[in-house]
């Protein structure tokens, strides 16, 4: 593919993450349609594998059940949600798509816009923002926006961008501070857990699947003896605040970890949760169980999705991107991303790159 159908590639992407966090909804879902068409006409003529055909196989029942079962906003909602990931996900890894100079310019763009709201204490399109944002419009006094006008989306793309810069090249070391001030203390921890797993010695990393378990058992232990304990449910919830007494990190921070862990520990999260198909995310909003509504992506993800078709989704990711494993899975537990296209292609693209020619930071060569 020319270098300027890659970049046009590239820009819708960009494109449909920004539209997403604007009031243009229209121009949102024709860049939608437009990257819809053009990720099945690329793929027109390839071959699939096993793994790929049963994800296919998964998304089409999944999509016809909630046909039958959704009113027509929640099934095109959900179809559009995994549907936009999947192809995007199968697309990048048959094609070789060259992004050029486009995220190098969108990173300085997006530290610019950062130093400049921490610096000035409002976003430097403030008023634009206020009357065409959206979620996030009340915060151009607050929270940095970044290029995408959401921290979350802004520090993600910061987050997997500087995370390939480093393994590249540890003189960029330095630039995680740029994470830490993007506005989303999750994506940092996220990206905090990446490298020191990257770091561990190699035996560490082919037990993966080990401490995966481990980790799996341990978890369903400790919600059942949570559910049975109400005691020991509030002594995990109250932990962050008392390793926080001091408060070398903001309560607010502290009070998120707090809603995540509440709603990780409760079974009636997970009795509203588990779907074997999609369903309407707005109807499980409703009378939740604390004054927060979800603040999962995994969840999120699951009433999109379904579970059976969520699991195989995340399996074809993780294989996929397996570099950005560890932050992916941490990045799920809030609002980390893997159905927009933009950023399914650079865990994809990134992988590739840095699986191909490892170092001993698990990067590519210096």
């Amino acid at each position: 593919m020319s270098s300027a159908l890659n970049s046009t590639l590239v820009i819708l992407m960009v494109l449909h993450v920004f539209l997403a966090n604007t009031v243009f909804g229209p121009l949102q879902v024709a860049v939608e349609l437009v990257l819809i068409g053009w990720f099945v006409v690329g793929l027109y003529k390839e071959n699939f594998t096993r793994l790929e055909i049963i994800l296919l196989v998964f998304y089409l029942f999944a999509t016809l059940v909630s046909f039958f079962t959704n009113g027509l906003r929640e099934f095109m909602l959900a179809a559009k949600v995994i549907g936009l990931g999947m192809l995007a996900a199968i697309y990048f890894t048959k094609k070789d798509v060259d992004p050029g100079r486009i995220f190098e310019w969108l990173f300085i763009v997006d530290c610019f816009l950062l130093i400049h709201q921490l610096a000035f204490g409002r976003f430097v399109f403030g008023d634009w923002v206020a009357a065409y944002g959206k979620n996030w419009a009340t915060m151009v006094a607050s929270r940095p926006l970044g290029v995408f006008l959401n921290p979350h989306a802004s520090s993600y793309f910061l987050a997997i961008f500087i995370l390939y810069a480093v393994h590249k090249s540890v003189k960029l070391l330095p630039s995680l501070v740029m994470v830490f001030f993007s506005g989303s203390f999750f994506t940092f921890v996220s990206f905090l857990v990446q490298m020191i797993w990257r770091i561990l010695p190699k035996f560490v990393g082919k037990l993966a699947g080990f401490f995966l378990l481990f980790f799996i058992i341990c978890f369903i232990v400790v919600v059942i003896v949570s559910e049975l304990n109400p005691d020991v449910r509030d002594a995990i919830i109250d932990f962050p605040v008392y390793l926080n007494e001091d408060e070398y990190i903001s309560p607010v921070r502290v009070l998120g970890v707090q809603v995540l862990l509440g709603q990780l520990l409760s079974f009636e999260t997970y009795e509203r949760i588990f779907t074997l198909f999609p369903r309407d995310f707005n109807a499980i909003i409703f009378d939740w169980h604390d004054d927060f509504g979800n603040e999962l992506m995994f969840f999120t993800l699951i009433q999109h999705a379904g579970l059976p078709l969520f699991v195989v989704y995340l399996i074809y990711i993780a294989r996929q991107a397996a570099f950005f494993i560890p932050f992916i899975f941490v990045s799920l537990l809030h609002y980390g991303d893997i159905s927009a296209p933009l950023f399914v292609y650079m865990f994809i693209m990134y992988s590739k790159l840095l699986v191909a020619a490892p170092n001993r930071w698990g990067g590519s060569k210096s």
